[in-house]
């Protein structure tokens, strides 16, 4: 089965958000010990039970092994940007319109540097 141009970038787009997500889900505290804030929690509890058993079956360390993996995978950018919202999650006192400004100045930080 071939897939046509759009199909492709549909696909990419998908597949690239999925990476996304799931870095973020392991810069975030992978396991039940803490949650996401960006994740809605019935995903989060499906992802939770996964890695609970790949933590039993592989230890705790599978998780960096990972976020390695798809450090080296994904392009640099994607992996800054979700690293700053990854902090802009874990600043205290910040909510909302705040953490994303966080997260901007970050990325602006990062292109003029």
């Amino acid at each position: 089965m071939a897939f046509t141009k759009g199909e492709k970038k549909v696909l990419g787009v998908v597949g690239t958000a999925v990476l996304m997500g799931g870095l973020y889900y392991l810069f975030s505290g992978e396991g039940s010990d803490q949650n996401a804030p960006l994740i809605p929690d019935s995903i989060e509890d499906k992802l939770d039970m996964v890695v609970d058993r790949l933590n039993k079956k592989f230890g705790n360390a599978w998780g960096q092994y990972a976020i390695a993996v798809l450090e080296q995978a994904l392009p640099g950018p994607l992996v800054a940007l979700v690293q700053f919202v990854h902090e802009a999650e874990q600043q205290t006192g910040l909510a909302g319109v705040a953490k994303r400004d966080y997260a901007r100045r970050r990325w602006q930080q990062r292109a003029y540097a």
